[in-house]
């Protein structure tokens, strides 16, 4: 079979899971954004219908660039604040070990990336505190103000307590409350990837995914298909990175071969010489 029905086929399949996961449904005909209809391919009563052919190839062009960035072992950070999508958000970077916030975007997250790191560094000094035991000598309310205080903190920057410089690409799953992480983000050139329903403006975002952004099993499929890619740049670094080491194996031992090679000649030079010496005495 040629490979152009192949992919024709797997495309045609992929569309057919979508559509049953949900991610075809937008919002109402009267909250479209005029640069979305270029994605809508119709309406079934007062909600409009997205057409998951692009939504496809809109995946697939997020899916390529997340890829290449995990070959290069760039760092990347997941947005998605709206109560549903919290687990969905700590289950996808927990596995992969990427940054994230879950609860509310603080202002100046990224375009204050400094002080943020500073809230960063307070969290981590107070645990480390709590963890050594030093916090025991305050009194039991000042005690609890510290556990309120590591709490707090730990919500609105837990998920960026690794995070030392600002990440190379940006995963927003809601837009319509996130919007502000994408504006930072392109302040700073930080590559966005965010879905798109169909009341958002895509037309800010780098990768634009259009998407029913509000069903869980929507937005569920969408991560599994970020994740494969992920996984699949990851290993491609872990190739390149044996075949370096190898070839860096193979070099060092060429030079400890030559070096061996070019020191043998030297001993039996020295031991003509003895051998020389030798006969010279015994000839006096």
């Amino acid at each position: 079979m040629p490979k152009q029905d192949i992919t024709q086929q797997n495309n045609s399949s992929k569309i057919e899971e979508m559509a049953q996961k949900g991610l075809a449904f937008g919002h109402k005909t009267a909250a479209l954004h005029p640069n979305m209809e270029p994605y809508v391919l119709g309406k079934r009563g007062q909600i409009h219908i997205i057409d998951l052919s692009k939504t496809q190839e809109k995946i697939q062009e997020a899916q390529d660039k997340l890829e290449k960035l995990a070959k290069n072992k760039k760092s990347i950070l997941v947005v998605g604040t709206k109560v549903h999508l919290q687990k969905l958000v700590t289950d996808f970077v927990e596995e992969l070990d990427l940054f994230y916030v879950n609860q509310r975007w603080i202002g100046g997250t990224l375009t204050n990336f400094k002080v943020i790191s500073e809230r960063v560094k307070h969290l981590q000094n107070l645990e480390k505190r709590k963890a050594q035991g030093k916090l025991k000598k305050y009194t039991k309310k000042e005690q609890l103000e510290f556990d309120r205080e590591i709490e707090r903190l730990e919500r609105k920057f837990g998920g960026l307590k690794d995070m030392k410089e600002l990440p190379e690409a940006i995963i927003v799953l809601d837009m319509d409350k996130n919007k502000l992480a994408v504006d930072e983000a392109q302040k700073k050139d930080i590559t966005t990837i965010a879905l798109a329903d169909t009341n958002i403006n895509p037309e800010n975002i780098d990768y634009p995914v259009p998407v029913n952004d509000d069903a869980i099993s929507a937005v569920s499929y969408i991560l599994e298909r970020f994740k494969e890619a992920i996984k699949k740049g990851r290993q491609q670094q872990k190739k390149t990175s044996k075949k370096k080491s190898k070839k860096k194996s193979k070099k060092t031992s060429k030079k400890k071969s030559k070096k061996k090679s070019k020191e043998k000649p030297k001993k039996k030079t020295s031991a003509k010489k003895s051998s020389s010496k030798k006969t010279k005495k015994n000839k006096k």
